[in-house]
């Protein structure tokens, strides 16, 4: 409401507002949508268009969001995904390559140039790899719904690959596969970036 506000009364020496206050005003409306719910792809969409007169860095952050809210509604964000990380790799911003990054890992979006991460398995490793990707955020204290939600799958999904995670360790409850699957070095201690 401020940010409305600011750029109805503020008064620009050009007398209205320019493309640069227009981009960040639209920015602003886009991450409002964040605050009740995932995103509203569209707006993200419309602020890194908005950022077209040259903040490149500016509009990959907006697609980086776009992409989230797309993948939050099922929908496609191969073209977000892609053009976020392209301007991350020119740019050299790796905090945002990073984050791109693992963002289509997690939504199994496979990014030109990028080799897929060889998964480290123990030679005996019954676990496909989304079975992992399950029992790792499971490890953390996640519920269903929380790794649906970063997995983007539903929780229905979650249920049915811990049940067969269960199943193959030879566990009766969740708490039990993971024990199990630490023992046999089937999980490794969780990293700064899933905690």
């Amino acid at each position: 409401a401020h940010g409305r506000m600011c750029s109805v009364v503020g008064q620009p020496r050009s007398g209205t507002l320019g493309p640069e206050g227009r981009a960040w005003l639209a920015r602003l409306e886009a991450a409002a949508t964040c605050l009740t719910g995932r995103g509203d792809a569209e707006k993200w969409a419309a602020a890194a268009e908005a950022f077209g007169y040259g903040a490149v860095y500016e509009q990959a952050i907006c697609r980086w969001h776009e992409a989230e809210a797309l993948l939050a509604a099922d929908k496609d964000a191969n073209a977000a995904l892609e053009a976020a990380h392209a301007v991350a790799l020119r740019l050299g911003a790796v905090p945002l390559r990073d984050a791109v990054r693992d963002l289509a890992h997690r939504a199994r979006v496979e990014l030109p140039g990028v080799a897929p991460a060889a998964p480290v398995r123990a030679v005996t490793d019954p676990l496909t790899d989304r079975e992992r990707d399950v029992l790792e955020r499971v490890a953390l204290g996640r519920t269903n719904r929380q790794v649906g939600e970063e997995l983007y799958i539903s929780e229905k999904t979650v249920s049915v690959h811990l049940s067969r995670v269960m199943a193959k360790l030879g566990a009766s409850r969740r708490a039990e596969a993971v024990a199990i699957a630490y023992d046999r070095g089937l999980l490794t201690a969780p990293t700064a970036e899933h905690a």
